[in-house]
């Protein structure tokens, strides 16, 4: 079979509870009318991969009913909190409602803001990450993929005022599978395109999953697939969202080319980027291209080399920069998962996860069900350190053991949302309505986690500071003091078996290991050096007495006086730097005298200040027993 003429679709417009309540209780899938398959009698699965489309269904027909209530919650919500931003007061606000006044802030205009752009105001780009950083490209992923939520005026803007580079196009594209209440299809995907001149480098942001949108969170909880030729099974929805085309009822397809419809109604991703994209890469040739997204966008991110590759649009394929993806759902099986590594490889494909955020858990990955995540994660926790890891912790969300760290994590991140702004300063500072999301985090924990918020505070801080851990630890072990001694000795050794041949004496290998010489100071292997005026005497000539080695203490010295003080310290000096001196004749000369004086002992009288030291130096009780006189 070729194209996608394999495939599992969920008729969500077929369902009826008691045939969804069947398939809990027959292992037989392809039994039930609102599952559509190309082979329906082989179709079969087990228990939890039947409950597992018997939640999705019901997620999906529940957000489907409120669809139209969500979207006007969100209107209200997003048109108050744009007034207040305005206002720049709560209480102007209400005084201004009550006398009728309010100032009318169209969607479309630069001055509306989304949802997504009210929980984190930041629009600099970072200014301490320098272009030539390869940190650079993904903080400017990130700030693109926030983007992406707002409206075309608002997001020209932003692109010219305030990262100063150029604005190419904004998309906003069919689906050609849904149709809206006039018959027509509905304009469910968003996109923009962008370039840094001074880099010659193109960025294609997808816009991600709407908070308030049913559409896209019906779009993430489907389980439909479809098999894009040899590349694999690929997820329905993200397929559809990106432009693929209706062959009939249950089939899709990917034609090369479609004819472009010239009033412009409806435009189709994938076909109108591809055109704009070659446009700029023939008019540049050293240029090169990006694709980034959030959530939902990040799904079509990865969906649009892969579309490229099935196409064998290899020259554009080669001026591809790389792929990146923060809050990405899975997308396809593991064959999927196998060729999108070999075209993308790990330096083209760079994938964020952050903490708890539920959207990368799903849909479920288990040996029932066929959605695989590929390559590497860089994964940060709560206090944003950031780690490479082939898998996430909890990888499916839904688990007994992390439900109670889920909740106090959620905890942790409402008094962070405090702390923050102090070590960080006021670009981190978090408002009323990202404080409500986290509020919202208590029951259930992986929402606000999806918020790009954390993910661009991530990308900020810890990645700016430290490299990621890597997945492989360096086999190679540094050196130790026991390794490097080891070295010295084996480099010795070989020294002397070229310096001295067999028979002859070789000098120890190392000097630690040379005999302890006697009559030697407190340093092994180095000889004293002799003092200058210190000269070689006859045997039974009178010896001078000699100071020790050892210093006096200073207390002592502090309790003599002054003048005696400089004697006892040049006493200590001789004695450190004279040899000792063998014993003396019995009839030699005993009196004490300084081995610094150059009068020689036969001339020299004995006076009163010589008898008062040599009295002195006998009450030294701290005197050593070395400079006493035998």
């Amino acid at each position: 079979m070729d194209d996608c003429e394999e495939y599992m679709m969920l008729d969500l417009e077929n369902v009826r509870f008691p045939e969804l309540c069947r398939l809990l209780l027959d292992e037989h899938i392809g039994a039930r009318d609102f599952i559509n398959s190309h082979d329906k009698e082989n179709l079969h699965g087990t228990i939890l991969h039947r409950f597992v489309i018997f939640i999705s269904v019901l997620l999906i027909l529940g957000l489907q009913s409120i669809s139209t209530s969500m979207e006007r919650f969100g209107s209200f919500i997003e048109s108050s909190l744009n007034l207040w931003s305005h206002y720049d007061s709560f209480s102007m606000l209400v005084f201004s409602t009550l006398r009728g006044k309010n100032v009318e802030l169209p969607r479309d205009s630069a001055n509306f803001v989304s949802v997504i752009g009210l929980t984190d105001p930041r629009l600099e780009l970072d200014d301490k990450i320098p272009h030539e950083d390869p940190r650079y490209n993904c903080s400017l992923a990130i700030m693109a993929a926030k983007t992406a939520y707002e409206n075309e005026a608002r997001v020209m803007e932003i692109v010219q005022n305030h990262w100063k580079m150029k604005y190419i196009d904004f998309f906003n594209c069919s689906n050609a599978f849904e149709l809206n209440e006039k018959n027509e299809m509905k304009r469910t995907t968003q996109a923009f395109m962008f370039s840094d001149e001074t880099r010659e480098l193109i960025c294609v942001s997808f816009r991600g999953t709407s908070p308030f949108s049913a559409d896209d969170w019906c779009t993430d909880f489907n389980l439909s697939w479809y098999r894009l030729g040899d590349k694999g099974k690929v997820h329905m929805g993200f397929m559809k969202a990106l432009g693929s085309q209706k062959k009939h009822e249950r089939q899709a397809s990917w034609p090369l080319d479609i004819e472009e419809d010239k009033s412009g109604r409806n435009i189709f991703a994938y076909y109108k980027i591809r055109k704009v994209l070659r446009q700029k890469l023939n008019e540049n040739k050293n240029a090169r291209f990006m694709v980034t997204g959030h959530s939902l966008g990040g799904a079509l991110a990865v969906l649009f080399p892969a579309i490229l590759a099935y196409h064998n649009e290899f020259e554009l394929l080669e001026r591809l920069e790389g792929v990146y993806t923060f809050g990405q759902p899975r997308v396809g099986d593991p064959e999927f998962c196998r060729n999108m590594e070999k075209l993308l490889g790990v330096k083209r494909y760079f994938r964020f996860v952050y903490s708890n955020d539920l959207v990368p858990r799903i849909p479920f990955d288990n040996s029932d069900l066929l959605f695989k995540h590929f390559g590497y994660c860089y994964y940060f926790d709560s206090f944003y350190n950031g780690q490479v890891v082939k898998e996430v912790p909890n990888k499916n969300y839904f688990s007994i053991k992390s439900f109670v760290p889920m909740y106090l994590n959620a905890v942790l991140e409402i008094v962070r949302s405090f702390v923050l702004p102090n070590n960080y300063g006021g670009d981190y500072k978090e408002g009323i309505l990202l404080s409500g999301v986290r509020l919202f985090g208590m029951i259930v924990p992986g929402i606000p986690a999806h918020c790009p918020q954390d993910y661009s505070t991530s990308k900020a801080n810890k990645v700016r500071k430290s490299k990621p851990k890597t997945v492989k630890p360096s086999l190679t072990k540094q050196p130790t003091k026991q390794n490097k001694s080891l070295k010295y000795d084996l480099k010795h050794t070989r020294q002397l078996k070229q310096q001295h041949p067999k028979g002859q004496k070789r000098p120890p290998k190392h000097p630690q290991q040379t005999e302890k010489p006697k009559n030697q100071g407190p340093r092994q292997g180095q000889k004293r050096p002799e003092h200058p005026t210190a000269t070689k005497t006859a045997p039974n000539s009178s010896k001078r007495h000699q100071h020790s080695s050892t210093k006096t203490p200073t207390k002592q010295l502090k309790q003599q006086p002054k003048r005696l003080q400089k004697n006892s310290q040049r006493q200590g000096q001789n004695c450190q730097n004279t040899p000792q001196q063998p014993k003396t004749a019995p009839n030699s000369t005993k009196r004490h005298q300084h081995s610094s004086r150059k009068t020689p002992t036969s001339n020299r009288k004995p006076t009163k200040t010589s008898s008062r030291r040599t009295q002195h130096s006998h009450r030294n009780p701290a005197k050593p027993k070395a400079c006493q006189s035998s």
